[in-house]
């Protein structure tokens, strides 16, 4: 049976922690490794078990170097993972520094949390440290622009440029399960922008039968290019009250753009005389590959800029290397620009500029790129009037600039044109690595602007890839995901705002829709009648082959008795029925529910083959399964189907 999976485990209805299962044939693929970062119960899954056995993994594939896509790696070759990780070239010498940087922030924070006693644990710990960075490191595989390479047998991959940030790619696939018709899937990996100042534009999509696209800011659009203009009035009324600028920035490639910018103002005479601190080692590694890149004419690299030296000349530019100089920095009067990590406030050098420098209405802080939910970058932009850092809550006095036009993430309009470069209308369309609201705009624009299937998909939605379409029309690919998308006309209220009769407006499926509904549903509820006691229901895992469907009794799940009502009820009445829903509170126009009525089967009337066949089923589609004996299966035959949908 030819298998072709995607599921996401992370990066869906949320920025970060991009981690995509590709599974063909029973070999396993992790698209990126990202961390999670923001809200306290994303950044909690860091520290969780990864859903697949790391060790289970044959390779990694990396689209770039930003942690919400790399930074995971060192937990999961910690976990056991061993296998290759492919990535471009400039990706592979970015990660050599943001991965070890990383592990050491985190081993600098959890000494500092030990010792300041804001910890909730005891000792705090690193997620990882420095030498798991430099371990996991060991790993790569470097790979060219448009060389094509076996990931393993069965996929082969090839990188495109993004335009996002340097080594940033496009992310090709073709998969052919059991050597048969290729699958052809295109990830967008982060997408840049056509104007990226240093960067090429992201290559086309051309030929492809499914999309994997970002959504970071799929529901808004950049300003007009006045960005770099308001950068420099916010320099001058800010040296003007004898403040400092405080810019959080990402390390690798906003560092080099703000850098790009303040030459180019200050070759204008436009930014006044004061000092430029980079205050970031890693910031300063990564302005080394980058000068590196522009030397040695990189692919991705506009050719305008081969060879151009002083692109990050800045007038008084001062690189700070280490902790004293960065104290000194904080103790220092007068005006200044600071620039320094992490570009959402969460953690590094930042942190401490910020606490120095927010209770002071002279100062400033310039915010250049999109702020998660939960970050303390989010809250400035909120307008909040403190900030808790290290335990303490400071007040937010500084103004604070939204400059978020210097993104190197298209907007949803740039998104939309790239998706328009495709060769053909592709088989479907999944939109991920964007907040929820974010990803649902994005999604109801290809469905109205291209007539494009597309869903939003849910975290650990197995969704297949070797069908030839979504239906049209469709409301899921997996449980929980909707084609029309979930921004309807209803979408956002409560449910005492939903208008009288919109939960009941709707229409029968067929029996073909709710065939596929019910193959692809994670969970259901089974069941069956006890003579004396009526219906009892029970929350199952299930499968579908053919018109047999299969309930595991596992070993895997805490039971209160070995004699299970269930299978008793059976032994009475064979007739069962398994129910599957979703619903959306939200949004009332995506209610559907399919019900299948069940007949168990004979004992001696399934083949050892159709056996073997429904546990291989099961065992695919649980990987809790993988490692465990059935108690006993629970096989019945199909006998009637159909369901119910929400007219859209």
């Amino acid at each position: 049976m030819s298998i072709a999976l995607l599921t996401p485990f992370g990066g869906v209805r949320t920025v970060t922690g991009s981690r995509f299962l590709v599974e063909v044939d029973g070999r396993r693929v992790l698209v990126d490794a990202g961390l999670f970062q923001g809200l306290k119960e994303l950044r909690e899954r860091n520290w969780a078990d990864f859903p697949v056995a790391p060790r289970s993994l044959d390779a990694i594939v990396v689209t770039h170097a930003h942690l919400d896509h790399c930074g995971y790696l060192p937990r999961l070759v910690n976990g056991g993972f061993g296998g290759p990780v492919h990535v471009t070239y400039d990706t592979g010498k970015l990660m050599s520094v943001v991965l070890p940087d990383s592990g050491r922030l985190q081993e600098e924070e959890a000494r500092y949390a030990n010792r300041a006693g804001y910890s909730r644990h005891r000792p705090a710990l690193a997620l990882y440290t420095e030498d798991d960075a430099w371990n996991a490191l060991e790993r790569l595989v470097p790979r060219s622009f448009d060389e094509e390479f076996e990931v393993v047998p069965g996929m082969v991959a090839r990188f495109e440029p993004a335009g996002h940030i340097l080594g940033s790619s496009i992310l090709r696939l073709r998969l052919s399960p059991d050597g048969g018709e290729p699958v052809h899937v295109t990830f967008s990996g982060d997408l840049g922008r056509q104007q990226h100042p240093l960067l090429r534009p992201p290559a086309i999509v051309g030929e492809t039968d499914w999309i994997v696209i970002e959504s970071t800011y799929g529901d808004r659009e950049h300003a007009e290019d006045d960005t770099v203009d308001r950068l420099a009035e916010l320099v001058e009324r800010t040296v003007d009250r004898g403040g400092k600028v405080i810019i959080p920035a990402f390390a690798v490639d906003r560092t080099e753009v703000l850098l790009f910018h303040l030459r180019q103002l200050a070759e204008e005479g436009r930014l006044p005389s004061v000092p430029v601190y980079v205050d970031s080692p890693m910031a300063l590694a990564a302005l080394g590959v980058y000068r590196e890149a522009i030397d040695g004419h990189a692919e991705d690299v506009r050719p305008d800029l081969h060879g151009d030296g002083s692109l990050f000349r800045v007038p008084r530019l001062d690189e700070v290397l280490d902790a004293q100089g960065s104290k000194a920095v904080s103790a220092m009067g007068g005006p200044a620009i600071v620039i320094a990590g992490s570009g959402m406030a969460t953690g590094g050098r930042v942190v401490h500029h910020l606490a120095r420098f927010l209770p002071d209405p002279a100062n400033s802080v310039a915010l250049v790129g999109f702020q998660a939910a939960g970050t303390r970058g989010r809250q400035l932009l909120e307008g909040a009037d403190s900030l808790k850092i290290h335990g303490r809550y400071v007040p937010v006095r500084a103004e604070v600039c939204d400059l978020s036009g210097f993104s190197v993430h298209a907007d949803g309009s740039e998104l939309i044109d790239w998706l328009r470069t495709a060769d053909r209308e592709p088989s479907g369309v999944f939109v991920v690595h964007g907040e929820e609201r974010a990803s649902l705009t994005l999604q109801r624009r290809i469905v109205d602007e291209l007539g494009w299937n597309a869903v939003v998909p849910r975290d650990g939605e197995r969704l297949d890839l070797h069908v030839a379409a979504l239906p049209a029309g469709a409301a899921v690919p997996a449980t929980g995901s909707t084609r029309g998308g979930e921004v309807g006309e209803h979408a956002g209220r409560g449910r005492d705002e939903v208008p009288a009769g919109a939960e009941r407006e709707g229409k029968e499926m067929s029996p073909d829709d709710a065939r596929r509904r019910l193959a692809i549903a994670d969970h259901g509820v089974l069941s069956t009648v006890d003579p004396d006691r009526g219906v009892h229901a029970v929350p199952v895992c299930f499968a579908v082959v053919g018109d047999h469907v299969v309930v595991p009794v596992d070993t895997v799940k805490p039971k209160a008795s070995r004699s299970l009502r269930r299978t008793d009820n059976l032994v009475a009445d064979p007739r069962a029925s398994l129910l599957v829903d979703h619903w959306d509170r939200h949004d009332w126009q995506q209610l559907w529910w399919v019900r299948a009525d069940l007949r168990r089967c004979a004992a001696g009337t399934v083949s050892p083959s159709t056996t073997a066949q429904l546990e291989r089923a099961l065992r695919e589609r649980y990987p809790q399964y993988r490692t465990t004996e059935f108690a006993d299966l629970l096989v019945f035959d199909l006998e009637k189907i159909g369901g119910w949908v929400a007219a859209g």
